[in-house]
């Protein structure tokens, strides 16, 4: 009866051994699964990280590009505003713009000398100018698209 009894504590034991080894496999598989899962989360942080650089990128180009358009817009303007005849254009380049010539005069003792002078631009033909260079841009522009 005692081979039985020891019998019986031996099963036991090895029923116990058993569990123990099963429950160590269980332990390792959650801790392998746990590190798949750490992996796996650990990529897509770093790939939310890399998307999150990329939209901040994105949206300081966006703001770099809205600003160089709101000049670019504030240029164009300012050249078609110089371009367009007005009263301000008119007081800003009335006398600006003046043509060599010369001209023959008698001197006192009668000789004839020729004289070099400089002739105003009139204000016709600097709006001449400005339609002409205005028209010219547009032609460009319509060319180029």
């Amino acid at each position: 009866m005692s081979d039985d009894l020891d019998m019986g504590g031996h099963r036991e034991r090895e029923r116990q051994l058993g569990r123990e080894v099963a429950l160590w496999i269980r332990i390792r598989d959650l801790e392998a699964d746990r590190d798949a899962w750490k992996a796996k989360y650990e990529a897509a942080e770093e790939r939310a990280r890399f998307q999150t650089c990329a939209i901040t990128e994105w949206k300081a180009r966006e703001a770099k590009a809205n600003r160089l358009r709101e000049i670019a817009e504030r240029k164009a303007e300012a050249a078609i505003e110089a371009l367009t005849p007005s009263g301000a254009t008119k007081a800003a380049y009335s006398g600006e713009f003046s043509e060599p010539t010369t001209e023959m005069v008698e001197t006192e003792d009668g000789d004839w000398v020729e004289r070099s002078l400089r002739v105003p631009v009139s204000w016709t033909t600097i709006k001449e100018i400005m339609t002409a260079i205005r028209d010219r841009a547009n032609s460009e522009m319509e060319k180029n698209g």
